[in-house]
């Protein structure tokens, strides 16, 4: 049995490991799929091509990209409304139990209608320096502004 564990490279807990098993676990770090590999978010997006908005089946959580805040990936489960100036397309405002988001752009129905049924993955903010101008149909997010709720005085 302890010779099957040490041929499968589970030899003993603080054993040294020999040149064999070295070998091996650099070969399974080249074959292994990087999460940008299975379909995940890029590490670096080094493409200046800007979209506002990503879309996916049955996402469970909203990526806010803010170009100059944290990022933030709160869960659908928590969306409370959305209020939406369906007249311009140019403001909406996401309410959670914890913060408010109010997004403003130009365009904005695609993003509000696929975060309505839960099919937004991804928003992102516009900046001059990231990204080159979308086209003038296109969605575009200009600002996001967050609104944290406040804990009660004497919580931290």
């Amino acid at each position: 049995m302890t010779e099957e564990l040490d041929k499968a490279g589970f030899g003993r807990l603080w054993s040294g490991s020999t040149g064999r098993e070295k070998g091996r676990r650099e070969s399974d770090r080249e074959t292994s799929p990087s999460p940008a590999d299975e379909g995940d978010m890029p590490l670096f997006n080094h493409d200046r091509t800007y979209s506002a908005v990503e879309f996916r089946d049955n996402a469970t959580r909203l990526h806010i990209q803010s170009a100059s805040l944290p990022s933030r990936f709160p869960a659908y489960t928590y969306l409370l409304d959305i209020i939406y100036d369906h007249d311009e397309d140019s403001i909406f405002t996401l309410v959670y139990s914890f913060m408010v988001v109010e997004v403003t752009g130009r365009n904005l129905w695609p993003i509000v209608h696929a975060i309505d049924y839960g099919r937004c993955k991804h928003i992102r903010e516009f900046h001059k320096d990231l990204y080159d101008p979308p086209a003038k149909d296109a969605p575009i997010v200009e600002s996001i502004k967050v609104t944290a709720a406040a804990l009660p005085s004497g919580e931290k």
